[in-house]
């Protein structure tokens, strides 16, 4: 059923890429048809689709937004390691987890390659510019349990900006386990 599913929003999608119907005169002249599909194989979280029919058009110009070219995994996956890693498991315990769940072997290395890149995007964001100049700044906090190397009560703060037209956005957030905003604010703002 969800390969059924997926290939006729596959279809739909080439439809609308094209802007013409299957077998519709307005695409005698066009310079762009249809031209077959391929098969690839595609986990998902609710299993394994085999030979998924992806349509393609002549001059090779259609890309699908459900998955990127060569993917063969939804981002399900990546962010169950990503959610595991952050809980404190290791990454010989991840891949064992997933080989155990989902029979797709991913070595403790893959594991933790993956949750590098997670963890330079998310340094990315921190150090990010930003596009607007905020006229209200407000944090706020909670206290959570984390666990490191043990459980702890840790403060999680979120800042968010506020611009002359009310839009609010994210700014920052950080865990702090001392409970020091005043110190973090300090270098925040310097």
């Amino acid at each position: 059923m969800i390969k059924e599913f997926i290939q006729k929003l596959l279809k739909a999608e080439l439809t609308e890429f094209l802007n013409y119907e299957k077998y519709d005169p307005k695409g005698k002249n066009s310079g762009n048809s249809r031209n077959g599909y391929y098969t690839r194989s595609f986990k998902t979280k609710y299993g394994n689709i085999q030979d998924l029919k992806v349509p393609r058009d002549r001059n090779g110009e259609f890309k699908t937004v459900l998955f990127e070219p060569y993917q063969r995994c939804d981002n399900w996956l990546e962010k169950m390691i990503i959610n595991m890693y952050a809980k404190g498991l290791s990454t010989r315990d991840i891949a064992e987890t997933i080989e155990k769940m989902y029979g797709t072997k991913y070595s403790a290395s893959s594991v933790s390659n993956l949750t590098d890149v997670a963890l330079e995007e998310l340094n990315k964001w921190h150090q990010r510019k930003f596009k607007r100049r905020y006229n209200v700044l407000y944090t706020d906090g909670m206290s959570v349990k984390l666990r490191r190397e043990y459980v702890d009560n840790e403060s999680v703060y979120v800042i968010i900006g506020i611009d002359e037209e009310g839009y609010r956005e994210i700014l920052d957030f950080y865990i702090d386990p001392h409970d020091a905003l005043h110190h973090h604010l300090n270098e925040y703002f310097a």
